[in-house]
């Protein structure tokens, strides 16, 4: 029992003393702040938009539309372009973009690397990556070989169907490339 009281008297008796507060001199400056950019502003849709928009909600890849149909359209290609950047979804996005091989010019093309050259989702990153079947320039073939090397399936399975229409790319692969692949995406390469 006198164990007790002593620990008590001792507990007590640390509790009543006052904590010394160590004066502060300076204060230290608060740590930086990261500057936020604003977003770049995103351009306004084109006039088409909304009609293309109803056509990429197609149920089945099969029965997205064909040149005909989106050529139905005043400005299919720009509200293509538009919308594999800027889509609501990443599917509307990605239809977009794999769709705009059915425009083989050079801002089509250059929207389809932009985009797979980007930071986007892999799922849109392959539709562009699709786009560049049809496509031609010293960059397409370059680019679609990069995509053997990325970190997304989707994207690398895009791309190597991609290369198959690009056969002299096919060919400059290292050897030692085509052994390090999958043997699904070495298959795609076929």
């Amino acid at each position: 029992m006198s164990m007790l009281l002593t620990t008590a008297a001792a507990l007590s008796a640390a509790l009543a003393t006052e904590p010394v507060a160590t004066p502060v001199a300076t204060l230290s400056a608060p740590a930086p702040r990261p500057t936020l950019s604003e977003p770049a502003p995103v351009p306004e849709a084109p006039a088409a938009t909304e009609g293309i928009r109803a056509l990429l909600r197609a149920r089945h890849t099969e029965d997205l539309p064909d040149r005909a149909v989106l050529d139905a359209h005043h400005g299919a290609e720009e509200v293509l372009q538009w919308l594999a950047q800027h889509g609501e979804t990443l599917l509307e996005a990605e239809r977009a973009a794999m769709l705009l091989a059915h425009y083989p010019t050079d801002a089509s093309r250059a929207v389809c690397l932009a985009v797979l050259g980007g930071e986007g989702h892999g799922k849109v990153r392959a539709g562009a990556a699709r786009c560049l079947a049809t496509q031609q320039g010293d960059a397409v073939p370059t680019a679609l070989v990069q995509t053997l090397h990325d970190g997304d399936l989707r994207v690398v399975m895009a791309g190597a169907a991609a290369l198959r229409d690009h056969p002299g790319a096919i060919e400059s692969l290292a050897p030692g490339l085509l052994d390090s692949l999958p043997p699904a995406v070495r298959q795609q390469l076929e």
